[in-house]
């Protein structure tokens, strides 16, 4: 048992740590969004109107995000790291989206404010299920 658990650790790279993190993430957001999908939406829209988040600031923090996931991608060729490189071209996407003024609020209007209860909850099921698809790359080590 033993050598098997550091068998494990060894193929475990940085890249894979960050993805499980990262699917950590998305799973608790997932789990909130199916077992609770009305007081998320309402949370998600009293958060939008209490906050006043600087477009710049927004753009930014997507941007180093990119930057950080394909910092940890470029030093590798397993799936988790071509996974890192995926969600940096998301997270890049997210930025250039929001050279749009309000672009948060037009998502939350589209994905959330309009949908009934089952709706979000298969949208987060969704969710639910790409993190653990990612998940299990992080864990599997390749």
């Amino acid at each position: 048992m033993g050598r098997a658990a550091l068998g494990f650790a060894l193929i475990m790279t940085v890249a894979h740590i960050a993805l499980m993190i990262v699917a950590l993430v998305m799973l608790l957001e997932g789990g909130w969004g199916v077992m609770a999908p009305l007081q998320l939406r309402d949370r998600v829209q009293r958060l939008m109107e209490e906050t006043l988040i600087e477009p710049a600031l927004q753009r930014n923090t997507y941007w180093a995000a990119a930057l950080f996931f394909w910092l940890l991608a470029i030093f590798g060729q397993t799936w988790a790291h071509r996974a890192l490189f995926g969600l940096g071209v998301l997270a890049m996407l997210a930025g250039f989206a929001c050279l749009r003024v309000d672009f948060l609020r037009i998502w939350y209007e589209w994905a959330l404010a309009k949908r009934s209860a089952w709706t979000i909850r298969f949208l987060y099921g969704l969710e639910c299920l790409l993190a653990f698809a990612l998940i299990g790359l992080g864990l599997s080590g390749r």
